[in-house]
Formats: structure tokens, sequence, C-alpha cells
């Protein structure tokens, strides 16, 4: 056994191991190449998924930017309907005969319906595949990737459009890589624009409610301060006339008579007057009316006529008191009136500029004037009279008239008077109005024409009072868009006089009764100025040369001409004879009246203007003949004559003015002319009117820009100066000449300046004034330029008229008011009625603190010292003579706004239209209204309505990239 094992151990294994590593060896190799083979393999899968990855990469980036296309597009359409429905949510509904707003389902059915039909409607859709597909190509970027529009199709549907088969497709070449060869990426899917499946919010698309708790006191029948000794106002004010423009006032009105005498007949009239009359009515977009209103005591305080004085100057009536106003807006669709002593100052708030937008600014009234002297010819006079100095710019729709004597007049900034003359007056009264006293109906057989009172809508300033001064040295720019009036319509019924106070009563005499079947109303009499005093009436009056008669001129007319006999008409017009007068007299009325027309005859207006018998020169008629004349006859002496009278002159305005020049320039020449000196009129003792720059315009001094229609007239003690067109570096004409190139600083957002480059922009800016002024009215407020809420103020102007425009109407829901006395936990008032309201302190307080809204009129108890806070009058705000101070509070209104949300109570919150639909759980108040869904405009993306679907893969790969026809 011992040998076996020692013979084993001698046994050699070399030999099988070198066989066991030769095998080993190739074992591994084979493997190796496997490997490697396999590795070269996954290499060229790799590059080849690469190749195809890179060349998909393109097709899906080429679909992408489709869907980015039709997105875009889709968005833009979106925007339209979206405007479309802004546009067309506030509709006039005749039923109830006012205008209302669309909720917000309805509101959003439009805006989706609209949306569809854009869509359907738009280019790349309306006009086929073809189309559609250039459309398509042309969002690609990538010019490798084709669309295949042999495959293009649409489907339209109710809720949503199919742009069916969008199949891209790119072949292309990779040659630089094991993974070489040519590849073929195909890409199909739909695109579906869906009608929108979520609400938007309309609810807020009207201006913000803000701007309201900035005044101060917001009143349409006016603001009346008496006897006050020192009020300060500090915050905006609102305060309308009461007897035009309240449309939206319902009122139950009686037929009543009134009798004029004429020429020693009685002429009967019948006119309606509104009862006093508490309704409530069920139209939020009314308020009720309130004419002839009562005291306390019942005794009718005055009636809303445009007659009495209250009534005629109401607006912001001040009389015999001091009143500081610190606001940035005052907006006065009546008048701002200063009479009897009374002074007014406004001024802006810190870092704005005040405006004051208004149809009329009157100094009137009482003045008590004390002694005057002549000292070298310099008037020395004292007095006590009104007073008016405004910090800030004016826009004046009519006149600015200085009626008392010793009034002072004084302007801070820019002043617009934009009223021209060539838009009808469009006021409506109130029924105790007897229309006759502003519309002038003239009836000829059985035509029948009405007028307004031409000084409604013409813009200019009269100085009518004795020692009044008009201070515009400081004025920024001046704007006058009209012309002044001589009223030969009105009648003086009676006087009084007294030593220091001369005040008188008027009607307005409407009839000159011709025939049974014709019957004359008397127009007012428009002069040349823009700028006038009462004195130079003068310059019109033929009263001095004699006496009125009938005349008859023959002259020879064109052919055809209405009336024409034998080439020629026989005119008949009222004139005054001349003849008499110096040869100088006569050699210059011969300029303006040819002697071979009119044979020393210059035809007139008679009439009595203020108790007076003034006779004035018609230079319409004398106009018409001139013009008439035809200036191919062969009866050249009326043809040279009437060229002559003519020559450079293209029109009324222009024939008027040039008289009016010439007439003072023979003055400034010749003091002793026989054609009236009124160099030293005494019979009216004028006063200053300082223009821009400096009061003497000949010192060749450098002024402010004055734009006119007319020449203007001022006077430095007692040296009258009249400024026409001529003198360029003072003047500048609106209807001729290049001298109106500048900037106007009109608001349009508050800070925007238009332009207006040439004098035919003249009218232009006027109506945008107008147009801005009755935004004004109504949002108290500029809109910016992009406000939708300005295309229903337009609308609603365009069909129911300016007298439906009242920011009560758009602030508060006068329909909600209940009678309501209520104090907040903060300590705030708050004063509702259905009525009127007297505001007193419970305990007889002397400052109080809240909100005042009445239907009728708010009066304050004598207890009241200063009120804080905002008051709102369907009818006048009255303010007694002991308070002193009133100031509008932003925060106080919110301050109540917020008691009344944590308290609960409803029916304070309901009467403001943002709250108009509040209740008790918190909801209905500002941005609500919609859906709780309901998302923003803005907020809105394209891949909410627009998607994708059906999407393939390298279908259809058969495609070689030949495009069907």
């Amino acid at each position: 056994m011992k040998k076996i094992k020692k013979l084993i151990k001698k046994l050699n294994n070399r030999g099988s191991s070198v066989i066991m590593v030769v095998v080993a060896i190739g074992f591994i190799g084979i493997i190796v190449g496997a490997l490697l083979s396999a590795a070269g393999y996954a290499y060229r899968l790799k590059m080849q998924n690469l190749n195809a990855t890179d060349n998909f990469y393109y097709v899906e980036q080429a679909m992408q930017e489709i869907y980015a296309g039709v997105g875009a597009n889709t968005i833009e359409e979106m925007k339209e309907a979206y405007t479309y429905t802004v546009e067309n949510m506030v509709r006039f509904d005749p039923q109830i005969g006012t205008y209302v707003t669309l909720d917000d389902a309805t509101a959003n059915k439009m805006f989706k319906d609209k949306f569809m039909e854009n869509i359907a409607n738009s280019p790349y859709f309306a006009q086929g595949d073809a189309r559609l597909a250039e459309v398509l190509e042309g969002y690609i970027s990538n010019e490798t990737v084709d669309l295949d529009n042999s495959k293009l199709s649409l489907d339209v549907q109710n809720d949503q459009i199919v742009i069916k088969n969008v199949t891209l497709t790119r072949v292309q070449e990779y040659d630089k890589s094991s993974g070489s060869g040519t590849y073929v990426q195909t890409i199909s899917a739909d695109i579906v624009i869906s009608e929108p499946n979520f609400e938007v919010k309309f609810n807020n698309m009207m201006a913000d409610y803000s701007a309201i708790y900035d005044y101060a006191m917001i009143a349409d029948m006016g603001v009346q301060i008496i006897d006050n000794n020192t009020l300060d106002i500090s915050g905006s004010i609102y305060a309308a006339a009461d007897y035009y423009n309240k449309s939206y006032n319902e009122v139950d009105a009686g037929t009543y008579d009134k009798t004029y005498t004429v020429g020693g007949e009685e002429v009967k009239y019948s006119y309606s007057v509104a009862k006093v009359t508490n309704k409530d009515s069920s139209d939020d977009s009314t308020t009720d009316g309130y004419v002839n209103r009562v005291n306390d005591e019942g005794t009718a305080i005055y009636p809303f006529d445009g007659e009495n004085v209250y009534s005629m100057n109401s607006g912001l009536y001040i009389s015999n008191s001091t009143v500081s106003i610190m606001a940035d807006n005052l907006v006065i669709p009546g008048t701002v009136a200063v009479m009897d002593n009374s002074e007014l100052v406004v001024f802006g708030t810190a870092g704005n500029v005040s405006e004051v937008w208004a149809d009329n600014i009157v100094l009137g009234g009482s003045s008590d004037i004390g002694t005057s002297t002549y000292t070298a010819g310099k008037t020395v006079i004292t007095y006590e009279c009104s007073e008016a100095i405004f910090g800030g710019n004016l826009y004046v729709r009519d006149d600015t008239e200085i009626n008392a004597r010793g009034a002072v007049f004084t302007l801070h900034g820019a002043y617009y008077g934009y009223g021209n003359s060539t838009s009808k007056d469009t006021r409506v009264f109130v029924p105790t109005v007897d229309k006759q006293n502003f519309q002038i109906t003239e009836v000829d057989g059985t035509t029948n024409t009405t007028y307004n009172r031409g000084h409604y809508n013409s813009s200019s300033i009269v100085v009518n009072g004795e020692y009044a001064t008009l201070d515009l040295s400081a004025a920024s720019r001046i704007y006058l868009a009209g012309r002044s009036y001589i009223e030969l319509s009105k009648t003086v019924t009676g006087s009084t006089p007294s030593e220091n106070v001369y005040t008188e009563t008027f009607v307005y005499n409407p009839v000159n009764v011709i025939s049974d079947t014709e019957t004359q109303f008397i127009r007012d009499y428009k002069t040349a100025e823009s700028i006038s005093i009462k004195s130079n009436q003068i310059m019109y009056s033929l009263s001095t040369y004699g006496e009125k008669g009938t005349y008859s001129v023959v002259y020879p007319v064109n052919a055809g001409t209405e009336g024409a006999v034998n080439g020629s008409v026989t005119t008949s017009y009222e004139g005054v004879k001349i003849s008499g007068e110096t040869p100088d007299v006569r050699l210059f009325f011969n300029k303006f009246f040819p002697a071979d027309v009119f044979n020393h005859s210059i035809p007139c207006i008679a009439q009595n203007v203020e108790g007076k018998p003034v006779v004035l020169i018609d230079f319409a008629t004398a106009y018409d003949i001139l013009t008439d004349i035809d200036d191919t006859s062969s009866e050249l002496t009326y043809v040279a004559s009437a060229q002559s009278a003519l020559e450079d002159i293209d029109s009324l305005d222009e024939y008027t003015l040039s008289f009016v020049t010439a007439y003072m320039e023979v003055l400034k020449a010749n003091p002793d002319t026989e054609l009236r000196n009124i160099v030293t009129f005494d019979e009216f003792n004028a006063g200053s009117v300082m223009l821009p720059g400096e009061t003497d315009l000949l010192s060749g001094s450098v002024a402010k820009p004055i734009y006119s229609s007319g020449a203007i007239t001022t006077k430095s003690n007692q040296a009258f100066t009249l400024v026409t067109k001529n003198d360029a570096q003072v003047l500048n004409s609106l209807l001729s000449g290049s001298g109106y190139n500048t900037n106007f600083a009109f608001p349009t957002d508050g800070t925007v300046v238009d332009t207006y480059g040439n004098p035919a922009n003249a009218f232009e800016l006027s109506e945008d004034l107008e147009m801005e002024y009755n935004y004004m009215k109504w949002n108290l407020a500029h809109y910016d330029s992009a406000n939708v809420e300005k295309g229903y103020v337009s609308d609603l102007v365009l069909e129911k008229g300016e007298d439906n425009l009242t920011p009560i109407n758009k602030y508060i829901v006068m329909k909600n008011i209940t009678n309501t006395k209520k104090t907040t936990a903060t300590g705030y008032t708050v004063w509702l009625s259905q009525g009127d309201v007297v505001v007193k302190g419970d305990s007889g307080e002397e400052h109080l603190t809240g909100l005042i809204i009445a239907k009728g009129d708010v009066t304050f108890d004598s207890s009241v010292k200063s009120f804080e806070g905002m008051i709102v009058a369907g009818g006048k705000i009255y303010v007694s003579s002991t308070l002193m101070d009133i100031t509008a509070s932003p925060n106080v209104c919110r301050g109540v706004i917020r008691d009344c949300i944590t308290a609960g109570d409803v029916d304070i919150l309901k009467v403001f239209k943002e709250y108009e639909n509040y209740t008790a759980d918190g909801s209905g108040g500002p941005g609500s209204g919609g859906t709780s869904t309901a998302v923003s405009i803005e907020a809105i993306d394209y891949t909410d309505v627009v998607s994708m679907s059906n999407w393939m893969k390298n279908v259809g790969g058969d495609y070689d990239g030949t495009k069907t026809p």
C-alpha cells in the first residue's frame, strides 16, 4: 500500500496544465469576440436611435410651433370676443326706459358665442383647407419639416372646431456615423379649439367706485350757501342746476297758463309745473324729482323755473358769504354764482391743479359801492363787491359774466370756453320752466322753426358791471370759441335803484306779432367779440344817426334766383339813413355799406335793451345782399361796390370783425370823430380787462397764448383797446390764420396732452371738451384712455341725451334708500332718507362725521359747526349760516362701509352701487357676482381652449415630401 502511494507521488502533471490554459484562452477569445461584436451592434443601434430621435425632435418641435400658432390666433379672437361683450353688456332697455347691465351668466354666453363665431369666420378657417395649410406651414421654423396637406381637413361643430390630421414628416440623410442612412419621422394629431368651459369675470367692467369718496357734496339740484360768514370746504363738489337736464327725475305735472303782454295785446302760453312728490322708483337708474321745494314750515322756497335769481343761477350758488374750496374737481352742470358781495377762492389739493367744469360762471347781485373820483384819468373807487379767484383751470361751456358793480374775477390757470355756437343747446327743462324763456320759435304760416337762445352754447366773457375787473394777467392760456350776445329778447319789467345797490327784474319777451298768420320770435344779437365790455355795444349802435325806416334796394342777381324779375330782386329792410352826417361819417360807413347799393342807409335791428331803445347794425342782412349781387352783371357800379366792401372777406364773421377793427382804428386816430368817442364814454364806468403778459397790450411785451373766434375788447383806465387777429403776438384766431399750432393741455387721463395743430381743429377740440364734460358729469373723474365705460357714456348721451347724466345713478342705488339714522360701532353716523333730511347730532354735537344720502334736500341744523364725510342729495344741499367747514373723507366713507360689513347692516350697504347685491352672509360685495370658478381675462392662456388629440407617431411614413397641389 505504501508502495502504491509513493508511485502516485512520482507521477508528472505538467502536460495537463498546458492543455487547460490553452483551452481557457480559446474560450476567453470567443467571449471577447462575441462581446466586441455585440458592442459594435449596440453602438450602431444607439447611433440609429440617436439619429432617429434627432430627426423626431424637429418634427415634434414643428408640431408644437403649429399648436402655439393656432393658440396665439385663438387668443386674439378671444380678446375680440371679450371686447365685444364688454362693449355690448350695457344695453338700453326700452321697457324701462334706461340702460341695464347684463348679468355674468348672460355676458358669458354672449362671450362664448362670439368667440366660436370669430373662430369659425377667421380667415385661416373660412377660406378653406388650402389656405389653412398655408397658415399652418407658416408656423414651422425648420424648413426640413413638411406638412402633408393632402390629409388636412376641418371639422366645424357647435362647441368646437377640429383641425384634423395635421401630419408632419421629416426625411433626413445621416452619413457621418455607423448609423448612417435615410430617416423618416412622422407625427399626426388633431388640434381642437373648444368653447371655453370656464366663466370669465365681467362684473367689474364698470369703472371703479372710489371716485365718489373724494367728493364732499353731490347734489342733483344744486348747492346753496347764503349768509355764511366763513365756510371752508375741503373736497370736490358736484352741483347741478335745478331747472334743466333732469330727465332722469320722475315728477307729476299739472298744466298752467302764462300771459305775456305784447304791443298792448295779451298772448297766452301753456306750460307744465311739477307737483311736489316723494316717489319711490322701482328703477335704480332714476332718482326722484323735487321741484317747488318747501321749507320746514311748508312754505315754498322758490320755483325751479330758471327765472328767479336763485333758480336762474342754480348750481353752486353763493350769496353774501365767504367760501374757500380746496378741491381737485368742481363739476357744476349749472352756474358757479358768486352773488351779493360774496368771495370765492378755489385752489387744488397738494400737488394737483384744480379743475372747474361748469356751464356758466356769474359774478352778480348787489354791490355796495362807495365814493368814486377821477384823478388824472384814473378811477379811484371803494366798494364791497363780489370777488372770485380761481387757482386752476376753467372749462366753461357757456359764458363767464361779470355783472356786479365792482366785481373782481381773477384766474391763475387756463381758461377753455369751448361752446362754439355750431351745435344745438340740448338742455331739457323741468316742468316748472316756461320754455319760451329759453327757446325762440319763428312762426311763418304753417312753418315753425325753434332755436335756442344763441348765447347758451357760445362761450365768451362779458363784463357788464361798472368798475368791474377781469384779471387774466396770470392766465396760462385762453381759449374762447364763442361770441358775445346782446339780449334783444330781454325786457326789463322793473328796477329798484338805491344809493349803493341797483337791482332789476326782467322777463324774456319772445314774440313780435306781425300778422294773424305770422309771428316772429326775436333772436339775440351776436357781436364780434369773444371778450366784450358792455359799453362797447355802442359801436354797433345807429341810434344817434337818424330815425329808423323801411328802405328798398334793387340789385342784379344770377339767373334763376328765387324772386328775381328781369335779372334783379327787390329787397326791403329796416334801416337808418345817414346821408345827413358829415363826409367822414358817410365815407366810413360807405366802405361797408356802399351807397351805390344801400343809398346811404344801413340795415338795422331795433329793440329795447334793458329798457332803452337801441338800433343796432344788421350785418347779416347787409352781407346777404352784398353776396347775392351777380358779379357778372353789366351793372358794374353794383358789382364794384360789393367787391370793394367784401375784399378779402369770406364770411359774415369776417365781415363783422372787419367793421369792428376799422371802427376802433378810426377812434384811436381821431378821438373826436363823430362816429362817437367811446374812449371817454361816461355812461358806463367800465373797469379793467387785463390779458396775459401786460395790461397794455401795445407795449410789445410777450403775452401768453390767446385763441379766440372773435375780437377782444380791453380797457385800462379810460382807454379802450380792441385786440383782433391782426395782433398776432397776442391773439390767434380760431377761425383763420396760422398762429394756432400749439398743444392744448386737455386731460384724457389727467396727464395726456392732445395736439390740435391748426385752426380747422378748433371745433374738434370743442367737441372733445364737450364729451369730457359728459364723462365728468357721470364718472366724477377723468377716464383713462382704455376705459370701456367711456363707450357706455357716449351711447347714453347719443341715445338718451345728456339730460340723463348724473353721477348719483352710477354710484348710488336710490331705490334701496330707507329712512334710517344709525351710529356705527366706531362712532360714524349714517343718515338715509326717502325725502328730506335735517342733519343734527343726537345730543346737539357741533362736529359730525359720517354719510348723508337723501332723495330730497339736505339741510343742517344751526347747532352743527362742521361735517366730515360725504353728502349726497337728489334735491338741494342747503348750507346753514353756522356751518364753518365741510370735509370730504374717503377714510370716513370706507370706515362706515367696514362697520356695516362687520355688523351686517345690509340696508346701508345696498345703497352703494358696488354693494347693491350684498347679502347678510357676506356675498355680493365688490368683485362678486360671478361663479366661484370665474377667472379674469388676463389669466386665460390658449392651452385653456386649444388641445391636441389622436396623437400618433410614424403613421403615414410613406410620405415622400411631395405636396398635393
